[in-house]
């Protein structure tokens, strides 16, 4: 499995239908990045293998999937002439899913990556501690500035190493207004956003307002490019 422009390569292999023994190899495009929709998509191979389907048919289909709005669908914006993405994985957020975006983000080309982070919700007593322990993974992912939204997630700031730029919000709706106002300070060079957190926590509003002040013209709001994967 590779990365490519638009999406991922994957190889797999098959057993032959003749039941020789030997297999069959078949490559093809993933319109996505995550590794776990590779592994999802080589399941829906093995379930239509099982049930005798073309396979040959059902390749090209996998180059068309792409995510849906707030589920890691790609957005190319810009600002002051300069290009920029946006990854809008905004929808919802677990300690699971948080380190798989992060691990997508640092596989794509880019020099410096803007985290747009809200509290993960719902995680009952363990809450903090999840938060703190995405500390490393964050670090590890490259991350150059990070804007927080919620107390948890500006406590795991708070043990992140003094490189990472933070700035921590009460809300969403306070970021967004600290936005209006310093837009410039809080972007910084960022070529790449990744914004992510419970939907209750409304990491979305900061998306969906980003997408709107930066979209490209050219492309419009939502035009994807390849694809980015969503983990739950």
């Amino acid at each position: 499995m590779t990365a490519a422009p638009e999406g991922l390569y994957i190889t797999a292999s098959l057993p032959c239908p003749d039941k020789s023994g030997a297999r069959k190899t078949i490559q093809f495009t993933l319109g996505m990045r995550g590794k776990h929709y590779a592994m999802n998509a080589l399941c829906a191979l093995a379930v239509a293998y099982a049930l005798k389907l073309d396979i040959d048919a059902l390749l090209p289909k996998f180059a068309d999937m792409q995510e849906s709005e707030g589920r890691g669908r790609l957005h190319l914006l810009t600002h002051k002439g300069r290009n920029l993405r946006l990854i809008d994985d905004s929808y919802n957020a677990s300690p699971a899913s948080m380190r798989a975006a992060l691990d997508m983000a640092a596989d794509i080309d880019n020099n410096h990556l803007l985290l747009v982070f809200s509290d993960m919700l719902e995680l009952g007593e363990a809450g903090m501690a999840e938060h703190l322990a995405l500390a490393p993974t964050i670090e590890a992912a490259g991350a150059r500035n990070i804007l927080s939204i919620g107390p948890m997630m500006h406590a795991c700031c708070a043990k992140l190493p003094g490189h990472i730029g933070k700035h921590s919000f009460d809300t969403a709706d306070a970021l967004i207004e600290a936005l209006e106002t310093d837009l410039d300070s809080l972007i910084g060079p960022a070529d790449l956003i990744l914004v992510k957190g419970s939907h209750g926590s409304s990491a979305y509003k900061v998306s969906h307002y980003l997408i709107e002040k930066l979209r490209d013209t050219r492309t419009g709001p939502t035009a994807p490019e390849g694809g980015v994967f969503h983990a739950a």
